[in-house]
């Protein structure tokens, strides 16, 4: 997620858009699997960890928690929207004969949104591990 938001997609625009939406489609498709993996073993490491400190809910460290959850709940929507539905859909409405309607042109858009959003999400997260750690 850094390495594609932060690194390569701003070293791919010197390139033509046509390599650049390949070069991402590949990277990204490279990458899904990876990503799923360890959003996988995240959650399933952290719900062991709610059930073995027994959390009280109603405490300061129980809303930070309630918080961080949210924004864990609202990245895993992000992603999957991304990944299996509006990144797949933009690749197929690219490779038509016209790719520059608008809604394509939306997608074009939207897509790296969501991926800066999700970014934004996942620094929030780890703010607030960090603060429920130090707490």
């Amino acid at each position: 997620m850094v390495f594609i938001s932060l690194i390569l997609a701003p070293a791919l625009r010197r390139f033509p858009q046509d390599t650049r939406l390949e070069l991402l489609r590949t990277v990204g498709t490279a990458t899904k699997a990876v990503g799923w993996i360890a959003i996988l073993v995240l959650l399933s490491t952290g719900l062991l960890n709610v059930l073995h400190l027994q959390i009280q809910w109603n405490t300061f460290i129980g809303r930070l928690l309630t918080i961080k959850l949210t924004l864990v709940a609202v990245m895993i929507v992000l992603s999957a929207l991304h990944d299996f539905i509006l990144g797949p859909l933009f690749v197929t409405r690219q490779r038509m004969p016209a790719p520059e309607r608008s809604s394509t042109l939306r997608l074009r858009r939207l897509v790296p949104w969501l991926a800066r959003i999700n970014l934004l999400l996942a620094l929030g997260v780890v703010y607030l591990a960090v603060l429920i750690a130090r707490s």
